[in-house]
């Protein structure tokens, strides 16, 4: 049965090991706790910090699509991604399914 450590805990341990320029080995050395906990720990709470970050905390990931109403306009683009940086992705409104499949191989949902 796997042990669960307290996510605060291990949070204070990264904190102290910032703090004190340990490495990891030395970090787990002092707890006895394994170095894919506090890796685990890590990339967690960078991905609910992206997550916040772009303003969607507590709302599923999935973002819905709405139709333009103003498809008569020439700029109108089929779909308009925006990713982080101010980079943007737009795909005309007659793209086809091996341009669909090529930007899903580019941004990775």
């Amino acid at each position: 049965m796997r042990t669960r450590h307290d996510p605060d805990l291990i949070r204070q341990h990264l904190a102290e090991r910032e703090s004190e320029n340990l490495t990891f080995a030395q970090l787990t050395e002092r707890t006895g706790i394994p170095l894919h906990v506090y890796r685990h720990r890590i990339i967690q709470d960078k991905r609910n910090s992206n997550h916040e970050e772009s303003g969607a905390a507590g709302s599923s990931a999935f973002v819905e699509v709405v139709p333009s109403s103003n498809e008569s306009d020439p700029s109108f683009s089929g779909i308009e991604i925006h990713l982080a940086d101010d980079l943007q992705i737009h795909l005309a409104k007659d793209f086809d399914t091996a341009t669909l499949q090529r930007l899903l191989q580019i941004v990775r949902c």
